[in-house]
């Protein structure tokens, strides 16, 4: 699992933004979705989904 440090870098966000993305205070804009997609191994519809993919 990457630092969200790491995250930020990767995506050009702060990694404040990134916290934010994880405890849903937030959501990332769309042209983000492809490249978060490919760093976590899944789909962009995943990412969207309301419940978790297993």
């Amino acid at each position: 699992m990457r630092s969200q440090t790491e995250v930020a870098r990767l995506l050009g966000v702060r990694p404040t933004t990134v916290s934010k993305w994880e405890n849903g205070v937030s959501k990332p804009r769309a042209d983000k979705l492809p490249k978060i997609a490919e760093l976590y191994g899944c789909t962009i519809e995943e990412l969207l989904a309301d419940v978790p993919v297993k």
